[in-house]
């Protein structure tokens, strides 16, 4: 078995990780609420802006793939920031623009820190850590669409998980 594995539902987007496969990592289009890959079989699950699949189903799956002491690192935008970003009729949905002018959305799950926090552990998983980046801790000109000023700098933009099954 590979050491790597990335999965995505998008063809598109594994396309982009083809310098992975040619260094030996396996590239699957697949679901991450159901992989159907082998149980107990990673060491690390990693999980960046997971908040499309942000849900029971997903953390289950994630306990199902880790071996015994294994760890997942998963990152999704703050509430904070995102209950400010989005339109009050749409906060479970994000908002693209896509490279020909098409506005998309696309599903995002965002609960409290504290609902988090029980989805996770609900799940047979163990919260061993939860950091957050703030906009005051952005280095270099960022995108005014993080909605960052001097009242804003201190609030969390993305939160992340460490957790463990045990």
């Amino acid at each position: 078995m590979p050491r790597l594995t990335l999965l995505d539902q998008s063809s598109q987007m594994l396309a982009h990780s083809q310098e992975w496969e040619r260094k030996g990592a396996r590239l699957l289009v697949g679901n991450a609420w159901r992989t159907e890959l082998p149980a107990a079989s990673f060491e690390l699950v990693v999980a960046a802006l997971g908040d499309p699949y942000n849900c029971v189903i997903f953390w289950h799956e994630v306990a199902r793939l880790l071996e015994w002491g294994g760890v997942c690192l998963f990152t999704t935008p703050a509430p904070e920031w995102a209950t400010r970003f989005r339109r009050p009729d749409s906060q479970s949905h994000a908002e693209f623009v896509i490279a020909d002018g098409t506005t998309v959305l696309v599903p995002s799950n965002i609960p409290s820190l504290d609902q988090q926090i029980r989805m996770i552990t609900d799940s047979g998983l163990h919260v061993i850590e939860v950091g957050c980046l703030s906009g005051e801790q952005l280095s270099g000109v960022h995108s005014p669409k993080l909605l960052v000023d001097k009242t804003t700098k201190q609030l969390p933009i993305v939160r992340g998980f460490v957790a463990r099954r045990i």
